[in-house]
């Protein structure tokens, strides 16, 4: 035989706090908001809101490849962001505008012109300068180079100063035209054909155009056509979207 114990029926007993919230709650037993897991499986514990932390302004160089190639020019080059040169074809734009004003280092070379440039063709121009020609120049004429002559760099207009067809790469701030060089000591070169320059001018002029020829696409100089007679141009435009661009060197 089982054995019941009943509480009589109206018996009464002292309601505590936990038995009235209970009984507000309709009888509902209310679930933890955090339960222990079996042990090992213990979870961590709630992590506690933090303040939120003001965002750098310091640019990201892996998401803006724009300030990564300004801080990579600076390093070898003086060189400043510049405007938006003005063109009466909208076509003529530079991607992003720098002035190069020189390159950096034991023996600096000034850019008489304060050229306006494309940031990424000041780059490969700064450091080709800086470490190709310089050395070159110290070796075939016994003094460094101390100014670079050219164009502007930025120049709307078409290919050999046509009346039509392709626009230039000077028009996308992506080419340079040398027109001489200034070395210590007050020399000068002024380039032109070889038979005008002393000996070694010329051996200088002839190992920078072959140089040239390793890091532009593009290269002409006197001999190639009556337009470059006078000066030494070069631009990239045939590495523009290759992975193997041919080559012009003239």
């Amino acid at each position: 035989m089982t054995l019941a114990f009943l509480a009589p029926a109206d018996s009464t007993r002292a309601e505590g706090p936990a038995a009235r919230e209970l009984k507000q709650r309709g009888n509902a037993v209310p679930r933890p908001a955090f339960r222990p897991s079996p042990k090992g499986q213990e979870k961590p514990a709630r992590s506690v809101p933090q303040p939120k932390r003001p965002v750098s302004k310091t640019p990201d160089r892996r998401s803006n490849p724009a300030s990564a190639c300004l801080l990579n020019l600076n390093r070898i080059a003086v060189a400043s962001p510049a405007p938006q040169p003005e063109a009466a074809d909208p076509a003529c734009r530079i991607p992003q505008p720098v002035t190069l004003k020189s390159t950096k280092g034991p023996f600096p070379v000034s850019f008489a012109s304060g050229l306006t440039l494309d940031c990424s063709f000041a780059l490969k121009t700064a450091d080709f300068v800086a470490n190709i020609l310089q050395p070159l120049a110290r070796h075939h004429v016994g003094a460094p180079i101390s100014q670079l002559r050219s164009g502007e760099g930025f120049v709307c207009r078409r290919r050999n100063n046509a009346k039509s067809g392709k626009l230039s790469e000077h028009a996308f701030g992506g080419a340079l035209d040398i027109v001489g060089f200034d070395f210590a000591g007050k020399s000068r070169l002024d380039i032109g054909p070889p038979r005008l320059m002393n000996p070694e001018q010329a051996a200088f002029f002839k190992a920078a155009r072959l140089a040239s020829c390793g890091t532009f696409t593009t290269v002409l100089g006197p001999g190639t056509n009556a337009a470059h007679a006078r000066h030494l141009h070069l631009d990239l435009a045939r590495s523009k979207g290759r992975k193997n661009p041919y080559r012009i060197c003239e």
